[in-house]
């Protein structure tokens, strides 16, 4: 009998990764990629890639309709989001950076189609870009009005489908020639089939089939934080989510879905030598569960000193944040698991109404140790003491030893230490046993301690002018992290 149960436990164990359940991907392709961070603060720009693969041959890799969507970084609202029509084996590049008069944009040299077109660039002939906007929060919060606020946050990319290489448009050009570079391409009527009496209002989703779940076509991308006066570059890889939904899900410009929470709500997550299948009642739950981790463990060097010329940023971003903890200008706050905290603007002293751009956030406590290259825990003001916390409070937050980023949503440390705790390790807890923490359950019963969490950490070196040669250097090292099942 055990050994009947034990035979039938392997057989559903092979089978999970062929369930339809959104996991993170290994081999870093995925139906949607979460960028962690980006900036245009300071003298900073971000430049990223989005790619749809081809493997060896070519001839059935598919073209993609996808969703791009950037959230500014302390309440996680949308400041700028387009389609984007890829080709076949296309890769398209842009950057976050600022106009001529210094508000944010995103600027491409590229000839992809996206829906809206972007417009010229104020700086560069040759480019086009599209600006951020502060309309999803200027007034609504009192977290800051400005466009300075939707200089840094985190982006998204989702897949909404492979497009159908016999549609149509009003033109009469296939769809697949109206987005392929070349003599064909037509951006034009790419994007006035969102139009009135447009193709794609009119084709009952006939333009798209569903997304790959073919895991040599999935999309995959590349992200790199510059500072050209400092000399310096931070590169990293988004997470990729495989399998995030089986249909296909067209919306025009503007439509604020697809999302992480139209999810399946199955999640796949291996950990600590165990695969665990769970369901959900809400997709954005199975996208947090697979996201969920009790630490974060990185390195860190800085801050800076007189003979120590280094510092670190460490990037803590909860990408579906926005999903459980209601805003306040919204009606009726409210918070649920596994985040804790509602977004608080009240003066901690006497209680009366911070003034406009001073919200707190909804700031999460969570435990933090920082340990010398010794190994010896350094306990200092802000991060843990025995009986201390570290508060991180924004949708992405900087925990920052020496301001690499310039972040507007940084913890700034800037402590006196001897030079022996200027590097190594530090581990922030995301869920504590003295503290009675709501936890992600799914309907099994299967709990998920912790939160959903993505990031990395940046160490900056700047020597400045030696011998006429630039010595500066910058690197990036993704989290590691413990999870939580067992």
């Amino acid at each position: 009998m055990k050994l009947h149960a034990f035979i039938a436990g392997l057989a559903a164990l092979a089978c999970l990764p062929n369930a339809h359940a959104v996991y993170v991907s290994p081999d870093g392709r995925g139906q949607a990629l979460i960028y962690p961070y980006y900036t245009a603060q300071g003298n900073n720009d971000t430049l990223f890639s989005i790619v749809s693969p081809i493997s060896y041959g070519g001839s059935s890799a598919p073209r993609k309709a996808v969703k791009v969507r950037f959230f500014e970084g302390r309440n996680g609202r949308s400041v700028l989001e387009f389609n984007l029509y890829l080709a076949r084996g296309k890769t398209w590049t842009a950057a976050v950076t600022r106009d001529a008069t210094g508000r944010p944009v995103l600027r491409t040299f590229d000839p992809a189609c996206t829906v809206p077109r972007f417009g010229p660039s104020s700086v560069y002939p040759a480019a086009t870009e599209i600006a951020f906007t502060n309309a999803n929060y200027a007034g609504y919060d009192r977290a800051g009005s400005s466009l300075d606020r939707a200089k840094e946050g985190h982006f998204e990319v989702i897949e909404m489908g492979e497009i159908d290489a016999g549609f149509l448009l009003n033109s009469g050009v296939s769809l697949v020639d109206a987005i392929t570079p070349g003599s064909l391409q037509d951006c034009a009527a790419v994007a006035a089939a969102w139009n009135a009496g447009g193709a794609f209002l009119s084709s009952g989703g006939a333009e798209l089939t569903a997304p790959s779940t073919e895991p040599s076509y999935m999309l995959l991308g590349h992200a790199l934080i510059i500072n050209v006066p400092q000399g310096t570059e931070y590169s990293y890889d988004p997470v990729a989510l495989g399998r995030l939904f089986a249909a296909k899900r067209h919306t025009g410009p503007g439509d604020a879905h697809p999302n992480l929470g139209d999810a399946d709500p199955t999640s796949l997550v291996l950990a600590n030598g165990i695969s665990r299948q769970s369901t959900w009642s809400t997709g954005i739950d199975a996208v947090s569960a697979v996201l969920t981790h009790k630490k974060i463990i990185n390195e860190y060097v800085g801050p800076p000193t007189a003979t120590a010329p280094v510092s670190s940023d460490v990037i803590v971003s909860f990408p579906t944040k926005s999903f459980y903890v209601v805003r306040e200008s919204d009606a009726g706050q409210t918070t649920r698991a596994p985040f804790r905290v509602k977004f608080d603007d009240l003066d901690d002293v006497n209680g009366t109404l911070l003034a406009e751009g001073m919200s707190k956030g909804a700031c999460e406590q969570l435990w933090s140790l920082r340990f010398s290259r010794a190994g010896t825990p350094n306990f200092d003001t802000v991060f843990m003491r025995p009986a201390d916390t570290l508060f991180l409070c924004w949708q992405t937050s900087v925990i920052s030893f020496g301001n690499v980023l310039d972040s507007a949503n940084a913890i700034l440390y800037s402590g006196v230490l001897p030079a022996y705790t200027t590097s190594g390790t530090i581990n922030v807890t995301l869920d504590s046993p003295d503290l009675s923490f709501p936890f992600l359950t799914s309907l099994e019963g299967h709990i998920y301690p912790g939160l959903p969490v993505a990031g990395f950490a940046m160490q900056r070196r700047i020597n400045g002018d030696l011998g006429g040669v630039r010595a500066n250097y910058g690197g990036t090292s993704m989290h590691k992290y413990e999870t939580g099942l067992e």
